[in-house]
């Protein structure tokens, strides 16, 4: 497990899904990563690391050395369930990404939202992603 990290991450909904986009967009510019949704952060035998969403989060604001590989276990409980949640956010799964955080859902905000996947559309997965930054920042989150 790795040291401390919680106080990297934002703990607001909406904050945290803002970051790991910008962390998303980062990766998908460098040469040294490769986005793979089903992988959290893995290096491979070529020197490029796969990462998801959470692991571009891993790779860019916590800084993990992108020879080693790291999956949600690897961190403080925290941090780990930040990563989760934004496993279930990607997926479009308002609810249980909340719940995984610890945070009740909101009586109007929908459990569910569709989310392109990211192999899809890249473009459009990002867009659905803005949108769910969006409702959780209507409702406060």
């Amino acid at each position: 497990m790795r040291k401390n990290i919680t106080n990297e991450l934002p703990d607001k909904p909406s904050e945290l899904l803002e970051l790991a986009l910008s962390d998303l967009e980062k990766v998908e510019r460098s040469p040294r990563y490769e986005v793979s949704m089903n992988t959290w952060h893995r290096p491979t035998k070529g020197g490029v690391c796969e990462v998801c969403m959470a692991g571009a989060v891993m790779a860019k604001t916590i800084k993990t050395d992108r020879f080693e590989q790291f999956t949600d276990e690897d961190f403080e409980t925290d941090a780990k369930k930040k990563l989760i949640a934004l496993n279930d956010f990607r997926e479009g799964s308002l609810d249980i990404g909340l719940k995984t955080l610890g945070i009740d859902h909101p009586r109007f905000l929908a459990s569910e939202i569709d989310v392109t996947g990211y192999h899809d559309d890249p473009k459009e997965f990002k867009k659905d992603m803005r949108a769910v930054i969006k409702a959780l920042k209507g409702e406060g989150l």
